[in-house]
């Protein structure tokens, strides 16, 4: 800045030199031949407004250099204001006390609303906290049932949840979230978006997730047992490393081009789901209730692969369509296999459906595990046929076992790339 007004100093200084100098020279050889004028007075106005010019420009260029300073001055300061804000905020959200615990919480979510750069980081710290506090909770199958049939997340983490995943709010959509070691038991977890979210060992049991995505989601050892699953959609999703799915209901619930092995859905009602493309292998489907209406949102197989599942107590009701679908016990589905390699095939059914009853160690301990049932979300599958003794063992029944067609495929396809859209938070990759 100092620079700039030397050198306009200097250049002022110069031009009023030259013009003492040279003054009558100038005005005679520019106004010279103008009768009616005076050749030195308009040569002085000339540089009169030259001058004023000159100091105009300079006056604006320095008011422009101080707004741009003041401008970045309060950048600082509302930065740094900004800094206080997040360090107060985290300070807050680690108070025993829960009314300060979530003021910290709204306080970053506020934080996250107002300044891009801390969104992302908003989320991992709400989501890690998440994981802090509710690892050390009991198991939920340890607890006693008095305790068991009403526990639910705190207020706490029911808000962060909230926040983070409702459909309604979509500040965090972009952002994955990394579940491990969460007991989240008992939670009403309906219009929630958990779509590309890993989950580790983490505890579901006993909750609702109706209309809720979990479109390739990651899911490993993980519990959701005596949890409802209307209207959910787990499209293209893992679910892997025994986790469970036992004495839930499913309806309308899509597992759609899904990864699924090792896994107990045993006891566990569906009607009208849908695995479609889906590769299921070596799970537990003893017990379960399976139903289809056949017409509009029917349920599907069709394209799957079923390979080495235990169906004791199985009771199907309705078929299955299961175009082009392979249903093969004792072997593992193959690495290369592609839906699209199913056109023109026809259903493979090479399974032992025997009408094997379901075993009765097994009844023991899910009743054990159920206590008061009146209190449990999901009280399904052939579990509650048992009790009233009026159990049916089908196995496995088809109402449509044709060629696969470049039709189904068509339709699976663009169900699946709907739902990877609607996700949100996935990147749609064909």
């Amino acid at each position: 800045m100092g620079n700039f007004y030397y050198l306009l100093f200097a250049i002022v200084l110069f031009i009023i030199v030259l013009t003492f100098k040279y003054f009558n020279k100038w005005s005679e050889f520019f106004f010279g031949g103008q009768s009616s004028k005076n050749p030195k007075g308009e040569l002085l106005k000339i540089i009169v407004q030259v001058l004023g010019g000159i100091i105009l420009i300079s006056g604006a260029y320095y008011s422009f250099r101080i707004a741009d300073s003041m401008y970045i001055n309060n950048k600082l300061i509302e930065k740094g204001n900004i800094a206080d804000r997040f360090r107060n905020a985290v300070h807050m959200l680690e108070n025993k006390n829960s009314i300060t615990c979530l003021s910290g919480i709204y306080a970053l979510n506020n934080i996250a609303k107002e300044n891009v750069e801390y969104r992302e980081q908003v989320f991992n710290i709400l989501v890690e906290f998440i994981n802090n506090k509710t690892k050390s909770l009991p198991s939920w199958a340890e607890m006693p049932e008095s305790e068991r049939t009403v526990a639910q997340p705190s207020i706490e983490i029911k808000t962060i949840l909230k926040i983070l995943f409702s459909k309604e709010d979509t500040l965090y959509r972009h952002f994955s979230a990394h579940f491990k070691d969460a007991k989240l038991y008992g939670g009403i977890f309906d219009d929630y978006n958990f779509s590309c979210c890993k989950f580790i060992n983490v505890e579901f049991q006993n909750s609702s997730f109706n209309r809720t995505l979990f479109i390739k989601s990651e899911i490993f050892n993980s519990d959701f047992s005596f949890s409802v699953f209307p209207n959910t959609i787990l499209t293209g999703s893992v679910i892997i490393d025994n986790s469970k799915f036992a004495c839930c209901r499913f309806s309308w619930t899509s597992f759609t081009k899904s990864f699924i092995q090792g896994t107990d859905f045993s006891c566990s009602s569906m009607f009208n789901v849908f695995f479609e493309g889906a590769l299921v292998n070596v799970c537990n489907f003893n017990g379960v209730e399976l139903m289809t209406l056949h017409g509009k949102d029917e349920g599907n197989f069709s394209g799957s692969s079923f390979s080495s599942i235990s169906i004791k107590g199985l009771v199907c009701s309705g078929g299955i369509i299961a175009r082009g679908a392979s249903f093969e016990s004792g072997v593992p589905f193959p690495p290369s296999f592609k839906l699209k390699n199913s056109i023109g095939e026809k259903a493979k059914i090479n399974v032992n459906s025997r009408l094997e009853e379901f075993p009765k160690t097994e009844i023991i301990y899910f009743k054990k595990l159920i206590g008061n049932r009146n209190k449990i979300k999901s009280f399904g599958g052939t579990l509650f046929n048992l009790e009233n003794n009026v159990l049916r063992t089908t196995g496995w029944v088809f109402a449509d076992t044709g060629k696969f067609t470049s039709f189904d495929y068509k339709i699976i396809q663009k169900k699946y790339m709907e739902d990877l859209k609607n996700a949100s938070r996935c990147k749609v990759n064909k």
